[in-house]
């Protein structure tokens, strides 16, 4: 189970990707996130690469933490890569949108 906070995960995500840009590699990815639950206190999503092949993620409104709640149930998918990917979604509603969280919604890069 993972278990980040919202700055420290920018921050590393951001340093992740500049590595990888840096090193020529390919930083092209497509992340599906469906909403399930959301209170005054936390959001959760399942996410993965399609509808077929989903783990699940949870915000906490409160102290920004993340926590995968359950990985993506196929050994030749790395679920941390798309655990990442779909908190930095999660971050751009919680900050940029202010709390706006859609029932369906992608990250593309």
């Amino acid at each position: 189970m993972w278990q980040i906070h919202l700055q420290i995960f920018s921050e590393s995500y951001m340093s992740d990707r500049a590595i990888a840009e840096k090193e020529g590699a390919a930083v092209g990815s497509y992340v599906l996130l469906l909403k399930e639950y959301e209170d005054d206190e936390k959001v959760i999503y399942r996410f993965g690469p399609d509808e077929k092949r989903m783990g699940t993620i949870q915000l906490n409104k409160v102290t920004g933490k993340f926590t995968e709640l359950e990985a993506i149930r196929d050994s030749t998918l790395p679920s941390r890569f798309y655990f990442d990917r779909a908190a930095v979604k999660l971050s751009v509603c919680h900050v940029r949108e202010k709390g706006m969280f859609p029932e369906r919604m992608a990250f593309e890069s």
